[in-house]
């Protein structure tokens, strides 16, 4: 016996995407050849709607010698989106990296991204 039924657990993904309207750029990195060789570059892997929700932090942190935040967000968007740890996420002009995934979990109503950025 399971806890959802796979058509159970597809209904939820259906009702979790409805609420997925935000658009976000997602780039990876990668090596790219030219005549002076070979560099890193950010290639796009595509655009996907999704929603962010923030969890602000309330500690201010040094970096660089500047106090910053560094917020912890999460990104929801659909079961099987291609997005890695390391990619870099734009959303409403502002630019995120991914720090880790739920690809792995075997209960995926939605996939969550745990999103870092320096503010």
């Amino acid at each position: 016996m399971t806890l959802v039924s796979a058509s159970e657990l597809g209904a939820l993904q259906v009702v979790a995407e409805s609420g997925m309207t935000t658009p976000a750029i997602v780039q990876r990195r990668a090596t790219v050849a030219d005549a002076d060789g070979q560099h890193s570059a950010w290639t796009t892997v595509g655009t996907i709607l999704g929603w962010l929700f923030s969890e602000p932090s309330p500690v201010i942190t040094l970096n660089a010698g500047e106090q910053v935040l560094v917020n912890t967000y999460r990104w929801f968007c659909p079961v099987g989106t291609d997005i890695l740890s390391g990619d870099k996420l734009t959303i409403g002009g502002s630019e995120f990296t991914c720090s880790d995934t739920t690809a792995e979990s075997t209960f995926l109503p939605l996939l969550r991204c745990s999103l870092r950025r320096i503010e």
